[in-house]
This record gives C-alpha cells, sequence and structure tokens, in this order.
C-alpha cells in the first residue's frame, strides 16, 4: 500500500484529490484500451495474413491448373480454367518463369514485371511488395510441367480500388485509436461528473471544519462536527477531528483551571506580605517591594480576569455610560500616573449623552486597561488623554514612543510583551480588551507610528434600551 502511494505521489504530484482518481483512471483506460487494441490488431493481422496467404495460394494452383506446354515448349493459359476469369482486372497479377529469371507467361498488367525479381526457392514463399506502388502480396512456387520446372508468382493488388477488405484491415489500428480517443474523452467527462458527486461529502466536511474552525460561541460543543449526514467513509475522519477537539479542550480547561486557581492561591499571600511591608520602616527599599508587591497583584488580577472572561455571558440588555466609566479609571490610576510622571486627563465628550451595550464593570476593564497600557509603556513627561467621541467611541490616546508596525498585531496577544525584561505587566492588558469587546460585537482600532505616538478606539454596539436617569 506504501509503494502504491508513493508511486502515484510521484507521478501525479497535485494535490486535488479528484485530479488524482481522474488521472489514474485515465491511465488504466489508456492502458486497456492500448492493450486491447494491440491485442485485437494483433488478431487481425494475423487473419488478414491467413486470408491472404489462402487466397494466393488457390489462386496460384488455379493458374497453374490452366497452364498448358506446346511441343515446342511455348506455354499458354487458358484464363476460362482459372481463377482469374471471376476476377476484376488488375486485382491478380502472375508470372511464369524459368530457372534463368525469364519471364514466359505473365498477365497484361504493368505490375507483373515486378514479380519478376522474386527469389526462386524450392518451396513456397510469400512476401509483400510495399516499396512503391502498387502494394502487391505475393506468392511464389515451383511447379512442374512436363520435364520442366518453372515458378509461378502470383501478386495481389492490395491499392485497387476494389480491395476493402485488406484496406479496412490495414488501417484498423488508426482508426480503434481514433474511436479509442474519443471513447476515453466521453468516460473522463462521465468520471468528472461521477467523481463530484461522490467527493462532494469531502467538500462538504471541509466546509463544516471551516466553520469549525471559524465559531467564536462560549459552548465549545458547537463546534463539533454532526456525523449523522456523513458518508460512513468519511465519518472517521469527522470523528477524528471531533477526538481531537475534545483532547486540545480538555488540556485547555486544564490550562484555565489552572491560572485561575493558582491567580486565586496568590491573592492572599500577596496582601498579608503588603501588609507586614507597609509596617516597615519608610525606605527606599520598602518603597521598591511595595511597587513590586502592586505589579504581582495587577498580574493576579489580571490572570483571574482573563478566566472570568472565558465564561463571560453578554447581556444584550445592559447599559454603562462611556464617560462616567473614563472619568472614573482617570480616579483610580491618577496617583499611578502622577507617580509615573504622566499627565492623564480626560479630553472631552460627546455633546448628548449617549449609552452602549455593555455593563458598567466590564466597560470599566476595558477603559482601565488600555490606560494601564499607555502608562507603563510610555515614558515621564507623556501626555495621555482619554476622550469619548459622539459616537460613543472611546479613544486613549498617548505621545509617547508609538508601536512599530511589525508589532500591532502582537500586541493583542496573550501574555506577549517587547521585551520581556520588562516588569511592569504580564502582557495580558490588550488581550483582556479585545476579548471584550469582541464578545459584544465591536471592534478596537489601533493607529501608531513609531515616534509619533499611539491612538486605540474602542468602538461597541449602542444600547438598545432606554436608561433611567437617577434621581
Amino acid at each position: 500500500m506504501t509503494r502504491g502511494r508513493l508511486l502515484s505521489e510521484r507521478l501525479l504530484p497535485g494535490r486535488s484529490l479528484l485530479a488524482r482518481v481522474l488521472s489514474l483512471h485515465a491511465l488504466g483506460i489508456a492502458a486497456c484500451a492500448l492493450l486491447t487494441l494491440g491485442s485485437a490488431n494483433a488478431l487481425l493481422q494475423y487473419r488478414t495474413r491467413t486470408i491472404t496467404r489462402n487466397m494466393l495460394l488457390e489462386q496460384s494452383a488455379g493458374i497453374i491448373g490452366g497452364i498448358s506446354a506446346a511441343p515446342d515448349g511455348h506455354l499458354s493459359i487458358d484464363y476460362a480454367q482459372t481463377p482469374l476469369a471471376q476476377r476484376v482486372s488488375g486485382v491478380f497479377v502472375f508470372a511464369v518463369l524459368n530457372g534463368d529469371g525469364d519471364i514466359l507467361l505473365r498477365s497484361a498488367d504493368p505490375a507483373a514485371s515486378r514479380l519478376v525479381h522474386l527469389n526462386r526457392i524450392a518451396h513456397v514463399r510469400f512476401l509483400t511488395l510495399s516499396r512503391s506502388q502498387p502494394v502487391l502480396s505475393t506468392i511464389i512456387r515451383p511447379f512442374r510441367l512436363g520435364a520442366h520446372v518453372y515458378w509461378l508468382a502470383v501478386g495481389w493488388n492490395l491499392s485497387a480500388p476494389g480491395v476493402v477488405f485488406d484496406n479496412i484491415l490495414r488501417n484498423f489500428l488508426w482508426y480503434s485509436a481514433a474511436v479509442a480517443l474519443l471513447v476515453l474523452l466521453a468516460v473522463l467527462a462521465i468520471d468528472l461528473v461521477i467523481m463530484r458527486g461522490v467527493l462532494a461529502p469531502l467538500s462538504h466536511l471541509a466546509e463544516l471544519v471551516r466553520r469549525s474552525a471559524s465559531a467564536t460561541g462560549d459552548d465549545d460543543r458547537d463546534r463539533r462536527l454532526q456525523t449523522e449526514a456523513l458518508p460512513s467513509e468519511v465519518v472517521p475522519l469527522a470523528a477524528a477531528y471531533n477526538d481531537a477537539l475534545d483532547r486540545v479542550e480538555a488540556a485547555y480547561q486544564l490550562q484555565r483551571a489552572f491560572a485561575a486557581d493558582a491567580a486565586h492561591e496568590l491573592r492572599t499571600p500577596l496582601a498579608v506580605l503588603r501588609a507586614r511591608l507597609e509596617m516597615l520602616p519608610p525606605d527606599a527599599a520598602r518603597r521598591v517591594l511595595l511597587d513590586d508587591v502592586s505589579v504581582m497583584t495587577r498580574i493576579v488580577a489580571q490572570l483571574l480576569e482573563i478566566a472570568s472572561l472565558e465564561q463571560l455571558v453578554v447581556d444584550a440588555s445592559a447599559s454603562a455610560d462611556p464617560v462616567a466609566a473614563c472619568n472614573a479609571v482617570i480616579e483610580a490610576l491618577a496617583p499611578m500616573a502622577i507617580a509615573g510622571g504622566r499627565d492623564l486627563g480626560f479630553a472631552g465628550g460627546p455633546p448628548s449623552p449617549v449609552r452602549l451595550r455593555i455593563r458598567d464593570q466590564e466597560l470599566f476593564q476595558v477603559v482601565r486597561n488600555l490606560v494601564e497600557n499607555a502608562i507603563n509603556h510610555t515614558g515621564p513627561g507623556t501626555t495621555i488623554d482619554v476622550s469619548v467621541e459622539d459616537d460613543g467611541a472611546i479613544v486613549v490616546r498617548d505621545d509617547g514612543p508609538g508601536i512599530p508596525e511589525q508589532w500591532r498585531k502582537k500586541v493583542f496577544e496573550r501574555f506577549w510583551r517587547k521585551d520581556r525584561r520588562d516588569r511592569s505587566g504580564a502582557g495580558l492588558g490588550l488581550a483582556i480588551v479585545q476579548r471584550i469587546v469582541l464578545s459584544h460585537g465591536g471592534r478596537i482600532e489601533l493607529d501608531s507610528a513609531e515616534g509619533e505616538g499611539a491612538r486605540f478606539r474602542v468602538r461597541l454596539p449602542a444600547a438598545t434600551q432606554p436608561h433611567a436617569a437617577p434621581v
């Protein structure tokens, strides 16, 4: 099986299964057709040769029976006593030769002169003269008349208009090859239609796999392939795909559970560590350690956010005020920005209130992670502006170093950091933002140029229900 598969791949390197099947089928049909044509042609040539020789033997025997010799040795022929009387003139020619090769008697057709070149031997000999026209199938045989031995040469003119039988046989291979080619093309056309129908389930399976791979539903069971409507030959492939998904899901669940459990277990030790550090006398070492604990605490919080987002359920009736969320984030992170020498502020909102279809806590997470990202990746003296556009889009802009083009897609990957030695975070903030925004049917846009700062714009659907104003 392996050797056959390797041979087919060597002969047919294409990747199309349909092309492979059709090509192999065409090769098989062509081989069978050639074998059939060759066998039929050999059989017909044998039959032609047998019929021709029998005919020549019959003609020569009849001609010998009609030849007579006068007392002076002159030969004559009585055509009425030979088969030549029933044949069309020009189809058969003959010549009678003596031992010296002289023509003693011959038919009137000029082609009879070519018979003189046949070798005179002691037994019957058949030969085809085809170097010039007309083509003659000949026999030369010795016969005795009285005390003398003569040779009779008879030629069958295969080029004569009346010799249709031999003409068909001689061209049988070419006629059959043309017919076989037309049959082969017709069979391949029918095969193409049949194989497209046979391979249609594979195309359907590929489409199912494509849809499964692009599914974004929270329920991983939506990704499984339904095998009830698939042919039995394709079911094992679909089952193997489902099994692979099961293993991937199990590994993913284990990893997610580990991250969530580890984050939960670290919260209490970090809180205890912070409390003990705050009890130490104030000095530079205490301040550095407290900063490190703050970073670790934020990373643990982001890990918990990531774990909770995997089970995020979107509330279609949710409604949040983007301006209030931005102001709340600025108030919460202002001490962090001031301590790092950044200028953080709200640059303005829409002329009329807008509300977005998202819960307040989730919108707060989106804006906070964007602002934290700006604080962590810009230097002292940087200005960070947060604003809300007229359509409710939230914009976080900074005038920091910017993001090179080759990194703009990577910044949304989990745990990606430009510099692994950077201790300001774990590379989860923008991944959290993207997860929340996409889950709510929104999108996030990044505009940046190296050395010219970065601008993140978050667009979320507007709330579908009016929100009651606080009293």
